[in-house]
């Protein structure tokens, strides 16, 4: 695995009384990937570092993320 991921990050959202929607793109593919909220996005990302270093907790900027606590993330491959 690499040791670097890019992703091409969107933002929305239907009106002011709707959540925030997210779609993330491998730019080196095409792939999308769309979550319903930021924090399913976050979720799936984290998940994509723990993956690599396969471990189960991960230490992102001073914080440790405990992803066995963590919801699984629901997402749309595009």
């Amino acid at each position: 695995m690499s040791n670097y991921h890019a992703y091409l990050i969107r933002f929305w959202r239907e009106d002011n009384h709707q959540s925030w929607r997210v779609a993330l793109v491998l730019p080196q593919t095409g792939e999308k990937r769309i979550f319903a909220s930021v924090e399913q996005a976050f979720a799936f990302l984290m998940e994509q570092l723990v993956q690599q270093n396969d471990e189960e907790v991960l230490d992102v900027a001073g914080e440790t993320w405990d992803l066995q606590r963590e919801t699984q993330c629901t997402s749309t491959v595009e």
